[in-house]
């Protein structure tokens, strides 16, 4: 058994992990909107037994887009704490590079939404009498917000509530937000000897002792524990524990989002909800497992590192904020319009829809995500207390190209 390398270059096999979850999640939604018995289980609907036993299986991970959110949380964690162990920004200009960050990519998506809404009224809705279920009918109400309102939603709304109006998987950035100031703060105040201690504290927290949203930002300490582990030395490669662990992370990843009773996950639903939200905890607990595995597992990892992956992890942030109105309005408006000719032409229409999206998402990356990554790297290059160390710190090393993909 060998000790894993010390992080001296960046490790693609998680930019790609990134990219085939943000992935995942454009699929999930696909599934949602159009497919829901086979994410939601038949809810009654006995002609729909196939896809509800299907929902309710391990294959679930497949295109569960929960789970790939929960990858995400653990992968920020891991990033964001191997920045913070490195940097001598101060704690201000920290958090601001991070409002940045995330912010910027979040109003254009938010215009770009504004703009669709406008552009096609109604688009959702009238898909969701064609698929005859409620989750389409919920997402972009007709109302008559202005600008204004968007423009307030990605400046500070989303941070607040964890709600948008335009682009509902926004949810999950006050939850980046609030786990990447937690941990830049730990970092700031812990010195490198209680780190661990104060990590444990907090996931043990966020696990047993509180509800609600923050229970998510368990993934986000985890994940600074495994960054801990790796940066001492304490990952070893070893195949066999590396595969059993990824196999429990797709396990439990596979969590339905249907109701779990008569699956096999009645069982683990019903023990980890007596102390704990099993909805969190336990994917969570699958996402750090997976990277864990990925780790030791290196033949696995290697998986990630091939070129389509590598492109995904790319474009990954941009493909998560944009394919959500590109999916309730563009798509719902070509499905209303063409989807009752039968399976080939919905075949034709999903496919046209990944094919934009992935297309606007790059385009997105080249003229937004990337310069402002370009940009905040220069603004905190300039401080004239950085460290030497940030030159070749696994902040970089888990990066993609030096620019941050964490989200």
């Amino acid at each position: 058994m060998n000790n894993a390398p010390a992080p001296a270059r960046r490790i693609a096999s998680l930019d790609g992990l990134r990219g085939v979850a943000a992935f995942i999640v454009i699929i999930s939604h696909l599934v949602v909107g159009f497919f829901p018995a086979l994410y939601f289980g038949s809810e009654g609907h006995a002609c729909k037994a196939v896809q509800d036993a299907i929902a309710k299986s391990p294959l679930f991970v497949l295109y569960s887009g929960t789970f790939a959110v929960y990858v995400f949380f653990v992968l920020s964690g891991l990033v964001i704490s191997a920045s913070a162990a490195r940097t001598r920004c101060p704690l201000p200009l920290l958090i601001a590079i991070r409002y940045a960050r995330l912010t910027i990519p979040i109003l254009v998506s938010v215009c770009f939404a504004f703009a669709m809404v406008h552009l096609l009224p109604g688009a959702a809705q009238r898909a969701a009498h064609l698929v005859g279920h409620w989750w389409l009918d919920f997402m972009y109400q007709p109302m008559n917000l202005p600008f204004s309102f968007a423009v307030k939603e990605a400046a500070y709304t989303v941070y607040l509530t964890g709600l948008s109006y335009y682009n509902n998987v926004l949810w999950t950035m006050r939850i980046e937000f609030a786990g990447s100031v937690a941990i830049y703060v730990l970092y700031a105040v812990c010195g490198r000897s209680v780190r661990v201690p104060a990590l444990c504290l907090l996931s043990l927290v966020t696990c047993f002792a509180i509800r609600d949203w923050p229970t998510n930002l368990m993934g986000f300490f985890l994940g600074a524990l495994m960054f801990e582990a790796w940066d001492r030395g304490l990952i070893a490669r070893n195949s066999l524990c590396g595969a059993l662990l990824v196999l429990a992370g797709l396990f439990l990843g596979g969590l339905p989002f249907a109701p779990v009773s008569g699956s096999v996950y009645e069982g683990v639903s019903s023990f980890v909800e007596a102390f704990s939200p099993a909805f969190s905890t336990v994917r969570a607990a699958g996402a750090t497992a997976l990277i864990l595995g990925l780790f030791m597992w290196k033949r696995a990892g290697s998986l990630f590192e091939s070129r389509m992956p590598q492109f995904f992890g790319r474009i990954s942030f941009a493909l998560y904020l944009i394919h959500f109105p590109l999916l309730c309005i563009g798509m719902s408006e070509l499905y209303w319009r063409y989807g009752q000719s039968g399976a080939a032409s919905v075949a034709a229409i999903a496919l046209c829809y990944i094919a934009v999206t992935i297309a606007t998402a790059y385009a997105m990356t080249v003229l937004v995500d990337e310069p402002t990554v370009r940009f905040l790297a220069r603004v905190r290059k300039a401080w004239p207390f950085r460290s030497a160390a940030l030159e070749t710190a696994p902040a970089e090393v888990l990066e993609t190209r030096g620019t941050s993909r964490d989200f």
